[in-house]
């Protein structure tokens, strides 16, 4: 294995949907929420796409795990990063969100009723749950 690929695997690959901060502001961000753990650098790659690299695979497995994170408002993606990966940021047509009903009454539960709920926040998209 060359030397450029040995040094990567504590890393992951994180894109914003909609958004692309100066590296500054991205920086101070994943400082800021992974703050208990040890970031060795923070890489610009291209438009909406940054490397991070942590100091321990441990590190990178505890971020890896949380999951879903958002800057802004916007989905913030986390991907382990790995020497095969397609980096293409352009191919995400769709992503998971959780949405919270407190005490949505229980005849409510369709997907169709839901899908009428949540285009109610979003009705200039066509958005669909699933």
């Amino acid at each position: 294995m060359n030397l450029e690929i040995a040094y990567w695997p504590t890393s992951v690959l994180c894109t914003i949907m909609r958004a692309n901060p100066p590296i500054e502001v991205l920086e101070g961000f994943v400082r800021r929420i992974w703050n208990s753990y040890a970031i060795d650098k923070v890489i610009f790659v291209r438009r909406r796409l940054y490397l991070i690299r942590f100091q321990t695979m441990e590190d990178k497995l505890v971020v890896l795990q949380r999951g879903l994170y958002y800057f802004d408002g916007k989905s913030f993606i986390v991907k382990a990063w790995n020497v095969e990966m397609n980096i293409n940021t352009e191919n995400i047509t769709s992503l998971p969100i959780w949405v919270h009903f407190p005490d949505l009454d229980i005849k409510y539960w369709s997907m169709d009723n839901l899908s009428k709920l949540e285009s109610l926040r979003y009705p200039y998209q066509n958005r669909q749950v699933h």
